[in-house]
């Protein structure tokens, strides 16, 4: 599945009120449709991944987090967190990644 912005002609805030969370539907009847398939073989559907962005989206709303908020994240790559990033952009919230590899003092 290909994700695309498209900005309608004179529509200022066509590409500002666009949400990487939204474009993402697995078409008609597909809910079952593999998301990502992890190295070890298993399969998180798009019900799946709309189940854990959801759970995740309430514990993020419940602690403030809201709409244009930035949010820092430190955590290794993984299907988790790609499920935190959509549960921000679920948001409107902003994912700002950490990157892992920064030693203690580089991240103080």
């Amino acid at each position: 599945m290909a994700l695309s912005i498209e900005a309608a002609a004179g529509d200022e805030h066509a590409a500002t009120d666009w949400n990487v969370f939204a474009a993402l539907h697995p078409g008609e009847g597909a809910a079952d449709r593999p998301f990502i398939r992890l190295r070890s073989g298993e399969e998180i559907s798009y019900r799946r991944m709309q189940e854990r962005t959801a759970a995740f989206a309430g514990a993020l709303k419940a602690s403030g987090i809201g709409k244009g908020d930035i949010v820092a994240i430190l955590l290794e790559k993984s299907p988790e967190g790609l499920m935190l990033y959509l549960a921000l952009a679920r948001l409107g919230a902003v994912f700002l990644p950490v990157h892992s590899g920064l030693t203690e003092s580089e991240i103080a």
